[in-house]
C-alpha cells in the first residue's frame, strides 16, 4: 500500500527543474546507520511547503513537518524533489515512500492511501 502525506492546499505549480535528492540527518546527534530510512518526495518548486534553499538544501513547512515525525520515529529521511508529475510517476514506480503534500481527491484515493490533512487552505479563483 502507498503511503502518503496528505496537504490540501492550492494547486501545484509545474516548472522545468532538474531533480534534487537529498540525504538530511539531525546532526546535532550521532548518526545511526542502522536506522531505516524513508524516501520522501515533493515538488520542487512549491514555497514555502518545499523548494531548494540559498544553501542547496530541501526546505519549506513539509519538508520541516516530515523531518521532525521521522525524528520521533527514529527514521533518516531521504528527499527527492521533482518536477510535481516525476515525484507521482515514482510514486507509482515504487522509487520513493511517500509522497509531502497531495490534494486529495476520490479518484486518487483509488490509488493512494492518504494520512489527516495537516493543513486546510482555501483556493481562490479571479
Amino acid at each position: 500500500m502507498i503511503l502518503l502525506a496528505v496537504m490540501v492546499m492550492s494547486s501545484v505549480t509545474q516548472t522545468s527543474f532538474t531533480s534534487y535528492s537529498e540525504t538530511i540527518d539531525d546532526q546535532s546527534e550521532p548518526t545511526d546507520d542502522l536506522r531505516p530510512v524513508l524516501i520522501i518526495g515533493d515538488d520542487i518548486n512549491y514555497p514555502p511547503y518545499s523548494f531548494i534553499d540559498d544553501n542547496g538544501q530541501p526546505a519549506g513547512f513539509s519538508i520541516e513537518l516530515i523531518h521532525a515525525a521521522a525524528d520521533a520515529m527514529n527514521y533518516r529521511v531521504e528527499y527527492q524533489l521533482n518536477k510535481w508529475n516525476d515525484v507521482r510517476n515514482a510514486l507509482e514506480e515504487d522509487e520513493i515512500d511517500a509522497i509531502s503534500g497531495m490534494f486529495y481527491s476520490e479518484e486518487r484515493e483509488e490509488l493512494y492511501s492518504f494520512t489527516t490533512p495537516h493543513s486546510i487552505c482555501n483556493r481562490r479563483c479571479f
